[in-house]
């Protein structure tokens, strides 16, 4: 009898202490950007989300019983159109697409445990620094392309608060969540690129940011 129970805790500790060491995650998905501030001086009417693909690497480890620190590096896009006026030509919609690198901090708390799977909720800060992007518009000559953060349209860095539920299952972990930014990423001489003319002073744009990553977890 003792030596069926050493063969049964054996497995049982093995999983138990793997599970206490470091989570390296590579996932991918996708994410749905909720840009604010569009509307100031009747610049546009509407604003529609675009959905973008992200990825990278999460890194989350055991810091007491049931309490997680998630983090890791993501390459990010985050996209929206616009409607313009009635009086603006049907087919001036601007695109709005920053990308950016993005690290988040959070502290993870174990709401659920499964014999196969956790669920966290997990809540903190994020810092992004913009790599690249592009803003197009349509006019009637033709379509207008220009970098997102040349020319002092926008500032290069972000930051903000998110949260989201975590979930492992076996090598798979999938991750639910929300991005809201705190920063106002406009430079101080802010001016919309298809509309240089119009008064941009007090525009504040920030970033929201739904997404779905899913990926293999390796544990260390």
């Amino acid at each position: 009898m003792a030596i069926i129970l050493c063969i049964v805790t054996i497995p049982t500790n093995a999983q138990r202490n793997k599970e206490d060491g470091v989570a390296v995650v590579f996932r991918g998905g996708i994410d749905l950007t909720l840009m604010s501030g569009f509307k100031y001086n009747d610049y546009s009417t509407k604003l529609h989300p675009e959905v973008s693909f992200m990825g990278g690497v999460s890194v989350n480890w055991n810091l007491a019983e049931k309490w997680r620190m998630f983090t890791g590096i993501d390459y990010i896009s985050k996209a929206v159109s616009l409607e313009m006026p009635k009086t603006e030509v049907s087919r001036n919609i601007p695109y709005y697409k920053p990308k950016y690198l993005q690290l988040p901090l959070h502290l993870g708390y174990q709401i659920k445990a499964y014999e196969i799977a956790n669920v966290y909720f997990h809540l903190g800060p994020y810092i992004a620094y913009g790599v690249g992007g592009e803003i197009t518009w349509e006019e009637r000559q033709g379509k207008k392309r220009t970098n997102f953060f040349t020319e002092n349209k926008f500032d290069k860095l972000d930051y903000g608060l998110g949260a989201g539920v975590y979930i492992d299952y076996k090598s798979l972990a999938i991750n639910l969540g929300y991005d809201h930014g705190l920063k106002n990423i406009t430079a101080s001489d802010f001016k919309f690129p298809d509309k240089p003319d119009l008064n941009a002073d007090g525009i504040s744009i920030k970033n929201r940011c739904i997404y779905f990553t899913i990926g293999y977890k390796g544990v260390f």
